[in-house]
């Protein structure tokens, strides 16, 4: 299993360095690069702290690069794609509110992981978590918009909103490793996020 997340994560991070070395690409893609570049970081060293120093649970340099990928994955959607996707129309409110739902379901995942003393200080990386549901929900309901950004964009925000679903459950044991079948679907979701991300960016960025 372990082979799996490290497979996962270097598959990520080198995707999106490959593939912004190949040409231009806007911002948004450039940020999600980045936020697996820390996903990767964080991986190898939660690993290895894992590896080498398996009685010393809690926090450890490794959960920064965990902060930091949603961190990266917020400002993509908050800085260079929603302004381009959503114009604020009244109508697409109802879309709005909706899409708090997922951010809604982390936060309440937090507060019961706090009540169960199941590493509380790991609640506070869900906050970014739950900035970063909402966006990529609503990109992924809302109604298409005249230059496509939203429909070919679905795929990649249906795995982020995934990523970030499970996010809780990644994070809920307070000294052990997260159960295998939720690190394997971690693992596929990230493999399958950047290329669906670079395809729907070739798409619609000229």
């Amino acid at each position: 299993m372990t082979a799996l997340i490290i497979f996962g994560a270097a598959f990520a991070g080198l995707y999106g360095i490959v593939t912004l070395l190949s040409g231009k690409t806007p911002l948004f893609y450039k940020i999600s690069v980045y936020a697996f570049c820390c996903n990767l970081l964080s991986v190898f060293y939660s690993i290895l702290h894992r590896l080498l120093l398996p009685d010393m649970g809690g926090f450890h340099v490794g959960f920064f690069g965990h902060a930091g990928t949603f961190f990266f994955l917020f400002s993509s959607y908050f800085g260079a794609l929603d302004r381009l996707a959503d114009g604020g129309e009244k109508q697409y409110r109802k879309y709005r509110f909706t899409a708090l739902l997922p951010s809604a379901f982390i936060l309440v995942c937090s507060f019961a992981n706090i009540l169960l003393k199941n590493g509380i200080w790991r609640q506070l990386l869900l906050l970014p978590v739950a900035a970063t549901a909402y966006y990529c929900c609503k990109h992924l309901i809302l109604p298409d918009v005249e230059m496509g950004i939203i429909k070919v964009m679905r795929p990649y925000n249906a795995v982020i909103l995934l990523i970030c679903l499970i996010q809780p459950f990644v994070l809920s044991s307070a000294v052990s490793a997260p159960a295998p079948l939720i690190n394997a679907v971690n693992a596929v979701l990230t493999v399958a996020a950047l290329p669906l991300g670079y395809r729907g960016c070739r798409k619609w960025f000229i």
